[in-house]
């Protein structure tokens, strides 16, 4: 359960179209966000940011689109007005790794209009990365909406090496699948999340999302369009699934659309990018995802008693000490 504790909070509001880029720091000043002004040039409606970590660009300006036939998120955005806000706060657990864990960022929702469509973009910066979600509210007597898929083309400046599962096939395991150190343009279809990418100068990144529920899950895929991209996109609704009873793997095949079915209004799971300069403060970091998931339901959790379990199979130790783990407890 989270125990919030509000100590600073502000407000800044914008009125009408802004031209200029909207940047959010994090609270001790090493992690941005930054929004880049809409394009008129750019007809399909991405909105376009970029991320900086220690003044630097790790994630080159990238772009995030959503598709929708409801409503058009097409063509330059205005922006409204943009709030902003900042959280000092710690909450305790019996279940993580830590019993108390720290939970500061800085925030900024920004209000954008489409042509007469909505969109709420809400962002925040973290000591430990920044992570970024969609809101749509309520609007033109829709009462619902399908969203045929959210596609995030993350670019960079070089060929990094990611950590990647196997590339999605019928009957073929991905998140169980034994994980390979590949250059980022040789991502295949279905990576799963995290994507952990190794950066200059021992700079370490996980591509991940939080606050996962009743939503289409992410998946990774190298970008067609754009040179050193890594595109995230939506996974389609399972068709005519069967499981293989030896492996568990799954033969089945997928929607392309009407993947998000949704009442509004809604906010779309938290698009998180976890920053590191090493592996081990990366892994004890993980916390960064229960930060954005929702806090528990249970108020009273004092009747959850804490056990062990064991699993028996059989293990290629030569095999295993080759890979890599990268866990997020969520």
């Amino acid at each position: 359960m989270k125990l919030l504790v509000l100590l600073s909070s502000m407000l800044l509001l914008i009125t009408g179209c802004s031209q200029d880029s909207i940047s959010l720091l994090s609270p001790d000043g090493t992690n941005s966000f930054v929004v880049l002004p809409s394009s008129t040039e750019d007809s399909s409606g991405g909105i376009s940011f970029l991320v900086k970590s220690n003044g630097k660009t790790i994630i080159q300006p990238s772009v995030l689109k959503i598709l929708s036939s409801d409503l058009g998120f097409k063509g330059g955005y205005k922006v409204l007005k943009v709030e902003k806000s900042s959280i000092e706060n710690q909450w305790s657990t019996r279940f993580g790794e830590l019993s108390t864990v720290p939970d500061n960022y800085n925030q900024a929702t920004i209000y954008l209009d489409y042509q007469g469509s909505k969109l709420n973009l809400i962002i925040r910066a973290y000591n430990e990365g920044v992570a970024f979600s969609y809101e749509i509210p309520k609007q033109q007597g829709l009462g619902e909406i399908e969203i045929d898929d959210e596609l995030i083309s993350y670019r960079f400046d070089s060929d990094y090496s990611v950590w990647s599962t196997p590339k999605r096939e019928p009957g073929k395991l991905t998140a169980q699948g034994e994980y390979r150190k590949i250059p980022l343009s040789k991502l295949e279809h279905g990576a799963e999340r995290p994507l952990v990418i190794e950066m200059k100068n021992g700079l370490v990144m996980a591509l991940a999302e939080a606050r996962l529920v009743d939503y289409a899950r992410l998946s990774f895929n190298s970008d067609p369009n754009a040179e050193l991209a890594i595109l995230s996109s939506l996974d389609g609704k399972v068709i005519g699934s069967v499981q293989d009873v030896i492996t568990g793997a799954q033969k089945s095949n997928r929607s392309n659309n009407a993947k998000i079915k949704m009442s509004l209004p809604f906010k779309s799971p938290w698009r998180v990018v976890m920053i590191a300069n090493d592996y081990a403060k990366l892994l004890e970091q993980n916390y960064l995802i229960q930060n954005l998931n929702d806090p528990s339901k249970i108020k009273d959790d004092s009747w959850i008693v804490l056990r062990k379990s064991t699993e028996r199979k059989h293990i290629d130790h030569s095999r295993w000490a080759r890979r890599r783990r990268f866990c997020c407890r969520t």
